[in-house]
C-alpha cells in the first residue's frame, strides 16, 4: 500500500443498554390517534431513516492474535450516494491497565458493490499476520490476489517479503479458497482449491450421467492442498473425489482433520463426514461417517479430541449440536441435550482452552446468539457469561491461544455492533470501538420482548416489538394506539433479529416513522427446543399454523391497546414474503402488504421438483412439512398453502419487490399479473439484485419505497417532496373506486 490511514475514533468502557418490560394498558385506557407532537418528534429522523440504517458500520471477520494483544477485523461502510461498500482491514491494539484504545491502523481497503473479505489470519507465533491483496467476494486464485504478510512491532506494522503461492500446479488450481490455515508451528499453510473445469460446463458432444441430487449450479470439488512455507513447495493431499469443506491441523502438524462430502451435487453441506489425512503419506482414514451433518472439526491442543457440529446420524435442516470424538476414533460424544443451543448446519468455529477440557463457540438460544462454553468431562453446555441475555447478540467470536481472552461483536436490537475483548472468566471487559455511539434509533425506538399463546395452545409464541419511544407516556402505558405492522421473518429457520440484516433495518426504519412493528417468532424456528423447531414439520404446515401464530400476536397487541385494528399492515422477506402472500389471502384485516423476494408461489410444483432429491427433500420436510407428494391429502394441503394459486382472493393493496437475478420472472411476475387481473392496487419493483440486495443505493431505495407504500395505504400519508408527486398520483388513481370491504 502507498499509505496507511487511521480510523478517527477512540473508545473505552462497556456498552450499557436498558430495556423496559412490556406492561401494557387495557384498550379503554388509550385514544384512537397518535398525538401530533409525537409525529413531530419523529419527523427529523424519519426523513433520513433509510440512509441512516443502510450506512450503519458493520464489523466482521474478527481475529484475535495468539497473545491476545491485537485484533484484526473488517469494517464495512455503505455509501448510498456512491452505491458501494468501503471495506477496510484494521489492526487494533488491545489496551492494558485501563488505558483507552489507540486509534486502529488501516492495513488494506477497497471499494466494491459488496462487502469484501481480505481473509486475514494470524501467524501462530502472533508476530505477524497474512491477508490477500485482493479481497474475496467468492474465490479468486487466478486473479491478482497475492498472500501478503505484515509483521507487528512495538511501533506498528511493516510488510514482510511477498509470499506468492505457486501458480504452476498439477492438476491446475482454478479457484483458491479463502479459508486457509497456518499449521500450529507456522511451517505450513493448508488451503482448499477447486481443480480442473467446472462440471456444469457440459461437453456439447455427449451427455453425462448425474446423481439424484443433480442441479445446474454444481461444480468441481474443493481439494485440500498444503504449501511448505520455507520452500514454497505445494502438495495436493486429498483426492479429486472428495469435496473438502472444512479442515484443521493436528497439534504436531502431521495430520489434518477434514469435513468432506462425496460430491458437489444438491446441498453437499448436509452430507459431510469427518476424515483424517496424513500430511506426509497422504493416507486417509475415516473418523466419523454417518448420515447427516458432521462439520467444523477443531483439534484440541493436547491432540486427544476433535470438537465438531453433529446431527448424530439424523439428517435434518435444523443444524446440529456440539460434539467431540477421540482423535484416534471412537464413539461420538454429545455435549448438552437436543434442546440446547443450535449450531449452523454448515459448521461452527470452536476455540479450545489450553487444558483441552473446554471449548467456546457461539450458538443460538431463544431469539439471539450467545457465547457458549462446552465442558467435555461434564458433557455440559452453558452460556459463557450469565450476565448476557437474549436482548443482545454476540457474534464474530475469536480467541487467543488457550482461549483465556476472546474478541467478539456485541449488539442490541437498537444499538449497532461494536467490538469488545473480554476474559473468558468474566472479568476485564474492554470496548474497542464506538462506531455508532450517536446512533439515533437507540433513543428514538423502544424494544420489548413479548409472548402470547398460540391459537392451538401448543406453544408460547415470542416476538420482538419495536415502537417509537415518544409514543409512550411512561415505561408501561402507550399514549395512543399505533399504526401497526407485522414483519414475517425469512428462513423459516431465521431467528429475529440481528442488527446488520437488511430486513431488520426495515423494522428500525418503520418504527422511527411512528409504527409499532412486531416480528413474531412463529413456529419452525430454532432456540425454543426441538418440539417448537419441528412445529412446521410435525404440523404439517408451511403456512397455516405459522400464520395463526402471527395473527394471535396481532390480537394480543390490539387487546392490550398498542395496535390500532383499523391501521394494520404486513410485510416479509423470502419465506416471510411467502407467508405474507398467504396471509392476505386469508384475511382482509390488513390495509397494505409488502412482498419482498418471496421464494415460493406454488408448493405443489416445487415439491414435485424437490421431493425427488434427497438433499432438498430434507429441506422440504423440515422447513415446510412436506410429505408424500402422491398422497391425495398431502396434495390438497400443498395446494391450499400455495399463495400463487389463490391470488384471486386478495383485496389488500400489495407492493412487490424482486431482484432480476432471483425469482422476479418465476414468482414476482405471475403474482403481479394476477393481482392486476383482479384489479388489486399493486406495483412491481424490479432491482438489478439477487435474493438478498447488496448494493447500498438499492437497499435504501427499497426501504424508502416500502415505507411510502405503507404510509399511504395504512396511514393515509403522503411525502411532501415534489419528485414523488407522480408516485402518489398513481396510487390515488388506484385507490379511487377500489372496494376493499373489511371482512373477518
Amino acid at each position: 500500500m502507498d499509505r496507511l490511514r487511521q480510523l478517527k475514533f477512540v473508545a473505552v468502557g462497556t456498552l450499557v443498554t436498558c430495556f423496559a418490560e412490556l406492561v401494557l394498558a387495557s384498550p379503554t385506557d388509550v385514544g384512537p390517534e397518535l398525538p401530533a407532537k409525537v409525529e413531530e418528534s419523529l419527523a427529523p429522523i424519519e426523513r433520513d431513516a433509510a440512509r441512516l440504517t443502510t450506512e450503519t458500520p458493520r464489523i466482521s471477520s474478527v481475529r484475535l492474535s495468539p497473545d491476545g494483544h491485537s485484533v484484526l477485523y473488517i469494517l464495512a461502510r455503505a455509501s448510498v450516494a456512491d452505491n458501494s461498500w468501503n471495506t477496510e482491514l484494521f489492526l487494533q491494539r488491545v489496551p492494558s491497565n485501563g488505558q483507552p484504545p489507540e486509534a486502529p491502523v488501516e492495513i488494506a481497503h477497497c471499494s466494491h458493490d459488496y462487502i469484501a473479505d481480505f481473509a486475514a489470519q494470524w501467524r501462530p507465533d502472533g508476530r505477524a499476520f497474512t491477508y490477500f491483496s485482493e479481497p474475496f467476494n467468492a474465490r479468486a486464485w487466478s486473479g491478482a490476489a497475492s498472500l501478503m504478510e505484515y509483521e507487528v512491532t512495538s511501533r506498528g506494522t511493516r510488510p514482510l517479503p511477498l509470499r506468492n503461492l505457486p501458480r504452476e500446479t498439477r492438476p491446475p488450481i482454478t479457484a483458491f479458497g479463502s479459508d486457509y490455515r497456518w499449521s500450529p508451528h507456522g511451517n505450513f499453510i493448508a488451503f482448499t482449491a477447486a481443480t480442473g473445469e467446472e462440471s456444469a460446463k457440459l461437453d456439447p458432444r455427449r451427455g453425462i450421467a448425474v446423481s439424484v441430487n443433480w442441479n445446474t449450479a454444481s461444480g468441481t470439488n474443493n481439494v485440500l492442498f498444503v504449501v511448505e512455507v520455507a520452500s514454497g513447495r505445494i502438495e495436493q493431499l486429498s483426492t479429486d473425489a472428495l469435496n473438502v469443506l472444512q479442515f484443521d491441523w493436528s497439534p504436531d502438524e502431521n495430520e489434518l482433520v477434514i469435513a468432506a462430502a462425496p460430491d458437489t451435487q444438491g446441498v453437499p453441506d448436509l452430507r459431510t463426514d469427518l476424515f483424517v489425512i496424513d500430511r506426509v503419506s497422504h493416507g486417509l482414514r475415516a473418523l466419523v461417517v454417518q448420515p447427516g451433518v458432521d462439520a467444523g472439526p477443531t483439534w484440541s491442543p493436547d491432540g486427544q479430541w476433535i470438537a465438531f457440529t453433529s446431527q448424530f446420524g439424523a439428517p435434518s435442516f435444523y443444524g446440529g449440536t456440539a460434539a467431540v470424538v477421540a482423535a484416534g476414533g471412537g464413539p461420538v460424544v454429545r455435549l448438552g441435550d437436543d434442546d440446547g443451543p443450535r449450531l449452523y448446519q454448515f459448521g461452527t468455529e470452536f476455540f479450545w482452552t489450553a487444558d483441552s477440557r473446554s471449548f467456546f463457540f457461539t450458538g443460538r438460544r431463544r431469539m439471539t446468539m450467545l457465547a457458549m462454553r462446552a465442558q467435555v468431562a461434564k458433557r455440559d453446555i452453558a452460556p459463557l457469561w450469565p450476565d448476557l441475555d437474549e436482548r443482545i447478540w454476540v457474534d464474530n467470536l475469536s480467541a487467543n491461544h488457550g482461549a483465556t481472552v476472546v474478541a467478539f461483536t456485541h449488539e442490541t436490537k437498537t444499538q449497532p455492533p461494536e467490538l469488545f475483548v473480554r476474559a473468558t472468566n468474566g472479568d476485564a471487559v474492554v470496548q474497542l470501538t464506538r462506531l455508532a455511539s450517536d446512533f439515533p434509533f437507540a433513543r428514538k425506538v423502544r424494544i420489548d420482548l413479548i409472548e402470547w399463546p398460540s391459537r392451538d395452545a401448543k406453544f408460547s409464541i415470542h416476538g420482538v416489538l419495536l415502537t417509537p419511544t415518544a409514543a409512550w407516556e411512561n415505561s408501561n402505558r402507550p399514549k395512543s394506539r399505533l399504526p401497526t405492522l407485522i414483519y414475517l421473518v425469512g428462513g423459516p429457520g431465521m431467528v429475529p433479529l440481528r442488527f446488520n440484516e437488511t430486513t431488520y433495518s426495515q423494522m428500525l426504519h418503520l418504527a422511527a416513522r411512528g409504527y409499532a412493528v412486531l416480528a413474531p417468532n412463529t413456529r419452525g424456528r430454532a432456540g425454543y427446543g426441538m418440539a417448537f423447531m419441528r412445529g412446521m414439520r410435525d404440523g404439517p404446515s408451511a403456512a397455516e399454523l405459522p400464520y395463526q401464530d402471527a395473527m394471535a400476536g396481532v390480537d394480543f397487541l390490539i387487546a392490550r391497546g398498542v395496535a390500532d385494528s383499523d391501521r394494520l399492515g404486513i410485510y416479509g422477506h423470502s419465506y416471510g414474503a411467502y407467508l405474507t402472500s398467504y396471509a392476505i389471502e386469508q384475511t382482509r384485516r390488513f390495509k397494505a402488504a409488502f412482498v419482498d423476494e418471496s421464494h415460493l408461489v406454488d408448493l405443489l410444483s416445487d415439491w414435485m421438483v424437490y421431493s425427488s432429491s434427497p438433499d432438498f427433500g430434507i429441506l422440504g420436510r423440515d422447513l415446510y412439512g412436506a410429505r408424500d407428494l402422491f398422497e391425495p391429502k398431502e396434495q390438497a394441503r400443498l395446494l391450499a398453502e400455495s399463495p400463487g394459486l389463490h391470488t384471486d382472493r386478495v383485496r389488500t393493496p400489495v407492493l412487490l419487490s424482486f431482484g432480476a437475478k432471483s425469482g422476479a420472472a418465476r414468482i414476482g411476475r405471475p403474482l403481479f399479473n394476477t393481482l392486476q387481473r383482479f384489479h388489486v392496487p399493486s406495483e412491481f419493483l424490479l432491482y438489478d439484485e439477487g435474493h438478498n440486495y447488496v448494493r447500498p443505493a438499492a437497499i435504501a431505495d427499497n426501504l424508502s419505497r416500502m415505507a411510502d407504500w405503507l404510509d399511504f395505504w395504512v396511514r393515509g400519508r403522503k411525502d411532501p417532496t415534489f419528485e414523488k408527486q407522480s408516485q402518489y398520483d398513481r396510487w390515488d388513481r388506484m385507490k379511487s373506486g377500489f372496494d376493499a370491504t373489511p371482512t373477518p
